[in-house]
């Protein structure tokens, strides 16, 4: 999930347990009306984004914020119970 850092400190991010893994939820509102919307819903895959991070230190130094992100967002999940 993009924008991770900022949607946490938004208050915008739950995360929810299930019997086979973790999901990460957005609450989302509609920008005419201010009513919440569908929520939008992200598995979490703790091996895919230790993949996108090992991707990121190849490619370029410049990506350190996502990889910062990543790492937010695997501690946040260890916190899940």
């Amino acid at each position: 999930m993009k924008d991770y850092k900022k949607l946490k400190a938004a208050d915008a991010i739950s995360w929810i347990k299930t019997p086979v893994g973790k999901i990460i939820q957005r609450r989302k509102y509609d920008p005419n009306t201010g009513q919440p919307a569908a929520p939008e819903l992200t598995a979490y895959d703790e091996q895919a984004l230790l993949a996108e991070k090992t991707d990121n230190a190849s490619q370029s130094a410049t990506l350190t914020e996502r990889d910062d992100e990543i790492d937010l967002i695997i501690a946040d999940a260890k916190k899940v119970k």
